[in-house]
């Protein structure tokens, strides 16, 4: 019976980044054709898992192509965002009754205006 070598630190760090961005790319085709909440805030938070252990691998500085790849997640996180916090400005909306509501639209810097 022979032992399968244990797999060094860095193997493992690096098949888990893999499978993070891997997580990740299957979230975009789901965004684009349901757009739903709960799979876009799936997506930001596997894009961040990615992120971390992208750059517990990668020696600093970066390589380029690190950097190329760490920028794109937080520029996607970043334009995923946009639609998640409206969905949760939403949210809390539906749940106010419709007093608070009004006391909600008067907030300074809150815009409830119909245009």
């Amino acid at each position: 019976m022979t032992m399968k070598p244990q797999s060094t630190t860095q193997e493992t760090i690096s098949a888990q980044g893999r499978k993070r961005l891997e997580k990740f790319a299957a979230f975009i085709p789901r965004i684009i054709v349901s757009g739903e909440s709960d799979t876009i805030h799936d997506a930001r938070v596997s894009s961040r898992r990615a992120q971390q252990i992208l750059k517990l691998l990668a020696p600093q500085p970066a390589k380029n192509k690190q950097r190329k790849l760490l920028r794109t997640l937080r520029d996607i996180r970043g334009i995923l965002g946009q639609p998640r916090n409206l969905d949760v400005m939403l949210h809390r909306w539906r749940k106010k009754s419709p007093a608070q509501a009004i006391q909600w639209c008067e907030t300074p810097g809150i815009s409830c205006a119909h245009t």
